[in-house]
């Protein structure tokens, strides 16, 4: 059972500010259908790892009775913005998170202490200024809050670091109260010894998480949102709302270059779905998916399915 994360590369092949454009755009909308899911959820209780200004903690926390903790690394980034979403009603921690406790080196790209893409990991050949961060686990931390009768999520955007986070909170992740994460991957190594996307997604349904909804931030690398998989089925019409929600996201830009680019997209789509369909993992539902977003043989399949269940 699973998802393909990958699209393929002809997701998008605008160019220049146009492609920046349509990333920004789709990379908001992945972010909005994680907040309706967290409401669909009812979570209570948001980490956020790698939190550079805490935007989604302070998101999450205003829609109340809801908490966050932001938790970001790198000390100039926790001093200058990170801290600042106190005044929101966020807490915010100033460490690294890893699968053990201690210390690490902390590589900071020279001449931008305030970032959001320093890291445990380095680039080769890029030039740094170095520190060491103290460590702990996910699980640790989150030890702390007593949150035995809360639903959590988590937001994962760790700079290649993605995987031993994510085991340094297993215990948490295979927790049922652990409903939902949205975590940054690669597919093509970015960082010198990083785990890439596979790694990550047979660790998080190891955890008996499921992939639902995927971005594309930049080539060899998107974010991807895992759901319990219990929780999976009660959701599948929002799921199917958020996918025909992509199919809507236009360019700022109107040009032909968008036009042949959605065109790639929906060839990328419709190769992701014969991919996935080939497969056991709730293919109805998937089916429903894409006939929401235009799909004539999926909804042939779904009145054929139909007409077959008994009555």
């Amino acid at each position: 059972m699973g998802v393909a994360l990958a699209t393929g590369r002809e997701f998008a092949r605008l160019e220049g500010h146009s492609l920046q454009l349509y990333r920004l755009a789709v990379a908001r909308w992945l972010d909005d259908a994680f907040f309706a899911l967290a409401r669909a959820l009812e979570v209570d209780f948001l980490f956020e790892c790698g939190a550079f200004d805490a935007r989604t903690s302070v998101r999450f926390v205003s829609a109340g009775n809801r908490s966050a903790v932001a938790i970001e690394a790198n000390p100039s980034t926790y001093e200058a913005a990170t801290i600042e979403a106190r005044k929101s009603g966020v807490e915010t921690v100033n460490l690294g998170l890893s699968d053990k406790q201690g210390t690490a080196t902390f590589f900071i790209p020279q001449g931008a202490h305030v970032t959001s893409n320093a890291s445990f990991l380095r680039k080769p050949g890029a030039a740094y200024e170095e520190m060491e961060i103290p460590l702990k686990t996910l699980d640790d931390i989150s030890g702390t809050y007593g949150l035995e009768s809360q639903s959590v999520a988590l937001w994962v955007d760790v700079e290649g670091l993605a995987k031993p986070v994510l085991e340094g909170g297993k215990s948490l992740l295979a927790s049922p109260r652990c409903k939902l994460v949205k975590v940054e991957v690669e597919t093509k190594g970015h960082w010198s010894g990083q785990a890439l996307a596979d790694q990550v997604d047979a660790l998080m349904q190891e955890c008996g998480l499921t992939p639902v909804l995927r971005d594309h931030e930049f080539d060899g690398q998107h974010n991807v949102i895992y759901v319990r998989d219990s929780a999976v089925s009660g959701l599948d019409e929002i799921i199917i709302q958020q996918w025909a929600l992509l199919g809507s996201v236009r360019s700022p830009l109107r040009s032909r270059a968008w036009s042949a680019a959605r065109a790639k997209a929906q060839s990328a789509a419709h190769r992701v779905k014969l991919r996935v369909m080939s497969g056991d993992s709730a293919p109805t539902l998937l089916h429903r998916a894409a006939a929401a977003m235009g799909s004539f043989s999926s909804a042939r399949i779904i009145e054929k399915r139909k007409d077959r269940t008994p009555s």
